[in-house]
């Protein structure tokens, strides 16, 4: 077996903790051809003291400190070594200090755990809350499946990751307050020197990759429907539950357990408050006449065109129709239970800005029993910041039901109006969120999305996991340019500028410019510095990428 030399010295620079991993890495030395015994005998003897520091940047006396291995998801997988800090807040281990970003010091204390890294520098703050951030931000960059790793983070990169935190200028910064030093961080210039050292790479496509999907006619039929009102439905096949969907997007769902339902059929129902629909009357997306329905290469059902009565001017102005057109897109992956909802709003061909008010609005059968599973906010009271929400019926075998709502990444903000099942305001039974005051302006389309996930699980941590991955990598497939240009409550997730994770700091600002056309698109890149941007390319065109943590580069498209 042939081992590459990198490969070799990447595993004897931080495994070498115990006489086992010791006897492998002679065991790794002798297949690449030469001897380190030496050089791991002695930095497995190698002694670092360093001191913990609590939230409010205090020493903290006699408390344990722990030594660990992490994966990539930032999960402990061994316990190396506990010690117990002396009455100034230091302790000491006697391990290798050559070690990546897997190896870690840890401490629980009273206002929540506190981390840094072993390798890390100065050590007279080993963990402290600016070491916890930086932790925080490069284990966001390694969460991502096929993306960052441990190992793309060397010894010497964290060392001067550490010096270069604490030679900033913390000023009135709030260590207690996680989100504000990580958000510190990623505004300085460390952001850049953590983003470099990831190494994630930037790549630019074609827009012609973006092919138009094909389309026909389809029908809705009562035949087999799971609505309980017989309504005529179409319905794609997910992995375990069967999503039937009336014409106007709302869901009947039957479940291949035969799992009674757990929404009401007129839930996922798109609100517009204040305004007619036109021809039809009404404020809600109506169901619609057959020949207006298409579905889009097997998966996904388009409703619409449908529009609004244009604003009146004065009471002598006749009713019109709007040049504000609106569609819904419903596509169910295949191997998958969940359901994506697109909502566009195009006044692509208006003359004048159109301001909305927009509810989504759905309706558990739980009705008085309603009860909130988990959401994403980690207070006992869900609010409009949370990415998503995830409801049960505590008393009888239904579907758990779970809403994603947004990234937090999106230009939208956070809905102005949310109720769930124990928020004031809305029906104990009702999951409403919407946006009041949104502008559509003259010559552009917007984009709303939304997912509903179905499962029979009841666990909150598994259920935790399932809704952070929907939207933190939320799917885009067969999103075209457009709507993916004007995505309103999530950063878009699919383009023609890729940025890999770790290409830039999370939440970085990035912007593409079309130095042929001119056009020029701004999007946020995701927690693990990877980011999309649906720019209009063509091959030839140069594009110069910029961010808010200092990337600055020009890429020629293919």
């Amino acid at each position: 077996m042939m081992i590459p030399v990198k490969q070799a010295l990447k595993t004897l620079q931080f495994l070498a903790f115990s006489e086992p991993a010791l006897q492998r890495a002679r065991h790794l030395a002798h297949k690449i051809g030469f001897v380190l015994f030496a050089i791991v005998g002695i930095a497995a003897c190698s002694k670092r003291t360093g001191v913990l520091y609590d939230q409010q940047g205090q020493p903290v006396p006699f408390q344990v400190v722990r030594l660990l291995t992490v994966d990539d998801a930032g999960e402990e997988t061994q316990e190396l070594a506990i010690r117990t800090t002396d009455s100034a807040g230091r302790f000491s281990f006697s391990l290798d200090p050559k070690a990546n970003a897997s190896v870690i010091l840890e401490s629980d204390l009273p206002q929540g755990r506190l981390r840094g890294f072993w390798a890390g520098r100065p050590l007279n703050y080993a963990i402290h809350p600016m070491t916890e951030a930086l932790v925080s931000l490069i284990q966001d960059m390694t969460l991502t499946l096929g993306g960052r790793t441990t190992a793309d983070f060397t010894p010497f990169e964290l060392q001067d990751l550490g010096d270069a935190i604490f030679a900033l200028n913390l000023g009135t910064l709030d260590l207690s307050n996680d989100e504000a030093v990580k958000d510190f961080i990623r505004t300085s210039i460390v952001a850049r020197m953590i983003a470099d050292a990831a190494g994630g790479q930037v790549n630019v496509i074609s827009k012609n990759t973006f092919s138009g999907e094909s389309t026909s006619m389809i029908g809705f039929s009562s035949m087999d429907s799971s609505c309980l009102s017989n309504a005529p439905t179409v319905f794609l096949n997910g992995s375990g539950f069967r999503f039937d969907f009336r014409s106007n997007g709302s869901p009947c769902i039957l479940s291949n357990g035969a799992l009674p339902p757990m929404l009401y059929e007129e839930s996922l129902e798109l609100k517009f408050n204040g305004e007619v629909i036109w021809d039809l009357g009404g404020d809600i997306f109506p169901e619609l006449a057959i020949a207006s329905t298409t579905l889009e290469s097997g998966r996904e059902i388009v409703l619409g065109p449908i529009t609004l009565r244009r604003p009146q001017l004065n009471d002598m102005d006749p009713p019109s129709a709007d040049d504000l057109m609106i569609s819904r897109k419903i596509f169910v992956p295949e191997n998958t239970d969940y359901a994506r909802y697109l909502t566009i709003l195009d006044n692509t061909t208006g003359a004048n800005d159109r301001t909305l008010s927009i509810d989504i609005r759905s309706f558990l059968r739980t009705d008085e029993n309603s009860s909130l599973l988990t959401h994403d906010v980690l207070q006992s009271i869900p609010n409009q910041e949370d990415r998503y929400v995830v409801a049960y019926d505590m008393f009888q075998e239904r579907p758990t039901v779970g809403f994603g709502l947004q990234d937090q990444l999106g230009r939208l903000g956070a809905p102005t109006k949310f109720f769930s099942p124990g928020v004031a305001g809305g029906s104990v039974n009702e999951v409403t969120w919407g946006w009041n005051n949104l502008v559509i302006p003259a010559g552009t389309q917007k984009t709303i999305l939304t997912y509903l996930f179905l499962t029979s699980l009841r666990d909150s941590n598994a259920l935790n996991n399932s809704m952070q991955e929907i939207v933190r990598e939320p799917n885009m497939t067969a999103m075209s340019l457009q709507e993916l240009q004007g995505l309103l409550n999530f950063t878009p997730g699919a383009g023609t500028v890729i940025g890999e994770a770790g290409s830039v700091i999370g939440r970085a600002d990035v912007t593409a410019l079309n130095l042929d056309t001119q056009e020029s698109l701004t999007v946020k890149a995701r927690n693990d510095g990877s980011f999309f941007v649906p720019l209009v390319t063509n091959s030839g065109d140069k594009v110069k990428i910029t961010s808010s943590d200092g990337l600055e580069t020009t890429l020629t498209v293919p």
